[in-house]
């Protein structure tokens, strides 16, 4: 079976708490537009240059974009999930507003910025967002597999029932 921890290992980074001061705004449980977004994102003001990329790349996705969209949007019932969502400056290739979580699959393109990623990560982070990276050639290998780690990493894990005798 595909293990997402072991599969990614450092790479799924926690994010941080977010300060009083910050000028982001959690929608909470009793929050209408919480429920629309799909849980408790967070509303970052998107930059006019970052709106207008996120519509391009939704129309130029990678072939391992492609591949993992069609499979995620299968899931729309157990998983929301967006692709190319605006975040501040940057654009995240998808985003599940229920777990906080961006999802980043990276091409042979990646190796060389380095630097402007970890710029990325760092913000991300400090909104309380956490990130995990998908290999492009993961994703193309098995990309089901990949879908299916990432919804295990997205939906809460269920424990034992607390309501029940011996369950």
């Amino acid at each position: 079976a595909y293990d997402p921890l072991r599969t990614f290992g450092a790479r799924v980074t926690l994010g941080l708490c977010r300060s009083r001061t910050s000028p982001l705004r959690s929608n909470g449980e009793g929050d209408r537009s919480a429920k629309r977004s799909g849980g408790g994102a967070i509303c970052v003001r998107a930059t006019a240059n970052a709106m207008s990329a996120a519509r391009r790349f939704r129309r130029q996705l990678s072939l391992p974009e492609q591949l993992l969209w069609r499979l995620l949007r299968q899931m729309r019932g157990v998983l929301k999930v967006r692709r190319q969502h605006p975040i501040g400056p940057y654009v995240a290739d998808f985003y599940c507003p229920a777990a906080k979580l961006v999802i980043e699959v990276d091409g042979a393109g990646h190796e060389h910025r380095q630097h402007a990623d970890s710029q990325r990560d760092r913000y991300m982070r400090s909104l309380g967002l956490k990130i995990v990276r998908v290999r492009a050639s993961e994703v193309l290998a098995n990309p089901e597999a990949v879908a299916d780690a990432l919804l295990r990493l997205c939906t809460p894990a269920a424990g034992p029932s607390t309501t029940q005798p011996g369950g």
